[in-house]
């Protein structure tokens, strides 16, 4: 039971580990493309992880309740608008539009449900 435990208690700290080099592969790529200020790199990654704290606290009460999840996400979005230089949200509106479809298997053997459900989760400026 003890081993059983500690394979377990491994894999969550792998899986930790990978979405928060997650979050930080998009905050230097979003560094490099908008050539982001020091503070505006610090405002970003507190609107990440902020926006990681809601939408895990939503998905904890209830998986299906998409509203909550959305609701984060705008939240993220409004503040990222506030962040970025009219010059930075127009060069990522345009990195968003030629990046399009790239990152985390999209469009590979999925169903067009879980595409569109997949595209809802991810549609968060990144």
């Amino acid at each position: 039971m003890k081993k059983l435990f500690l394979v377990v208690a491994i894999l969550f700290a792998f899986v930790l580990q990978g979405m928060a080099q997650d979050t930080n592969s998009k905050i230097e790529q979003w560094k490099a493309a908008l050539n982001l200020s020091v503070d505006q790199e610090t405002q970003i990654k507190a609107a990440f992880a902020a926006r990681k704290t809601k939408i895990d606290a939503a998905r904890a009460v209830s998986p299906k309740d998409k509203a909550a999840i959305k609701a984060a996400k705008e939240e993220f979005r409004a503040k990222v608008k506030t962040i970025l230089t009219p010059e930075q949200q127009a060069k990522l509106k345009e990195w968003k539009k030629n990046n399009k479809g790239k990152g985390r298997g999209k469009g590979k053997g999925k169903s067009k449900d879980k595409d569109k459900e997949n595209d809802e989760d991810d549609d968060d400026l990144d």
